[in-house]
């Protein structure tokens, strides 16, 4: 309820609405999917809107439902918006979603745009979705995760082997007695 309460708050630059339309994404509130998707609307504050386009991807990522479909489409879209950082956001936003539905509408900005800055984030968007390779940021803090884990894993397992063999030990020495 606050995040959305703060995402109505005007701010200078808008950064009170990006930071709560990032908070309801990461809160995965997918009840915030009309706000964040008027959030995109034009005539908002473009610092918003983009920060919107990334929660909404963010939000859905993953999903293959017929509402996540129309989010897509509606990401799809801001791709011929006429505000260019909203393009490249969109473009970032297909990248997170990693739905290879998007090619067709990345190719399609890829062949229309004037700018080669977003046409060659387009390009490479597209081609990580054709070859399957998911965001490469997220892999890396994911192994990077895993590997803490491991680590953590293997320092309880030796805590645990040291505590039985001091039990066994105990226990051989009250024997003895």
């Amino acid at each position: 309820a606050t995040l959305r309460r703060a995402a109505e708050r005007p701010s200078f630059a808008d950064v009170i609405r990006q930071h709560a339309f990032r908070g309801l994404a990461e809160a995965r509130d997918q009840a915030a999917t009309p706000l964040l998707l008027e959030g995109t609307r034009w005539g908002r504050p473009s610092q918003g809107r983009r920060a919107a386009a990334g929660a909404l991807a963010t939000l859905h990522r993953g999903r293959r439902d017929a509402d996540a479909a129309g989010v897509r489409d509606h990401l799809e879209q801001l791709l011929v918006d006429r505000d260019f950082r909203v393009q490249a956001a969109a473009i970032e936003a297909c990248a997170v979603w990693a739905d290879p539905a998007s090619i067709g509408a990345l190719d399609r900005l890829v062949a229309r745009e004037l700018d080669g800055r977003l046409r060659r984030r387009a390009r490479e968007v597209s081609r990580d979705l054709a070859e399957g390779n998911p965001a490469t940021d997220e892999v890396r803090r994911l192994r990077d995760e895993l590997d803490e884990v491991k680590q953590r894993l293997r320092a309880l397992h030796e805590r645990l082997d040291a505590l039985d063999a001091a039990r066994a030990a105990k226990a051989e020495r009250k024997a003895e007695k």
